[in-house]
């Protein structure tokens, strides 16, 4: 299973955190979003993502993922399990903690155009302060973002 996550500021001062769970065939499986008042700096809110993401993902009964963000620094320090000594760090603590509980985890870097299925998830609207999570269904704004996601994907393996 790939786990997609982002994190974002949502108007003036709030965060969202969006995952996506797909298959190999790039079905949607499992998707959420959490949002609140409060914004720290990218890296930390980025890092929150991601937890949110594994919590729910392992939650759900997933347990071999590979697990990308756009977070270069993130995904570097979640790489080496190298948490910095500060307060970003207990987070990436909390991370590679819960991912214990998973048979086969990975992690990997994309840009942020192979992010955008997680990017909007952190930003839906309606704002709302919550956590919603979807087995099936969803917003159908992110399901026909993500068939565009496949149909470009699957012209790239054409040619």
């Amino acid at each position: 299973m790939k786990l997609n996550f982002d994190a974002g500021l949502v108007g003036e001062r709030g965060y969202g955190w969006g995952f996506v769970v797909r298959n190999h065939v790039g079905d949607i499986l499992l998707m959420g979003v959490k949002q609140g008042d409060g914004f720290s700096d990218p890296e930390t809110e980025e890092a929150r993502a991601c937890l949110f993401a594994i919590r729910t993902a392992e939650a759900y009964g997933f347990r071999r993922v590979e697990v990308e963000g756009d977070c270069l620094n993130l995904i570097g320090r979640l790489q080496s399990k190298a948490p910095p000594n500060n307060s970003l760090g207990y987070f990436i603590s909390d991370i590679l903690s819960v991912t214990d509980h998973f048979d086969f985890i990975d992690w990997k870097y994309v840009k942020r155009g192979g992010n955008k299925v997680a990017h909007a998830i952190a930003h839906f609207q309606p704002f709302h302060y919550s956590e919603r999570v979807w087995l099936e269904g969803g917003p159908s704004s992110i399901h026909s973002l993500a068939s565009a996601d496949m149909c470009k994907f699957i012209e790239l393996s054409i040619i």
